[in-house]
């Protein structure tokens, strides 16, 4: 193959995996809408749970570790959006906002 083929190829393959994490908060965030509760933080539950698993992995080396951490804290983070907007009253988007500025 030549190199240019080869090159597009690897471009593909990288925009492909970079995409599917996106696409599936986008398809929660279309959920959530439908449902009444605007969900602007889903970004957030992306960064949180990908630092989680990276230093679940980094510091056990078990990749179902990292995984079950991830999945905590993402849960724990939309717990912390859920308490804000929910019990004490705050505006969901200003709340999720803060949590994408806490998480980034």
């Amino acid at each position: 193959m030549s190199t240019a083929v080869e090159l597009s190829l690897v471009f593909l393959t990288q925009t492909a995996s970079a995409a599917v994490p996106l696409a599936l908060a986008s398809s929660g965030g279309v959920l959530s809408e439908r449902a009444g509760v605007p969900t602007i933080a889903l970004e957030a539950y992306l960064l949180v749970g990908a630092f989680a698993a990276a230093s679940g992995a980094l510091a056990t080396g078990s990749t179902a570790f990292a995984l079950a951490l991830a999945s905590f804290a993402g849960a724990l983070t939309a717990a912390l959006f859920a308490l804000s907007t929910l019990t004490l009253r705050a505006d969901a988007i200003v709340a999720g906002v803060a949590l994408n500025l806490l998480a980034a």
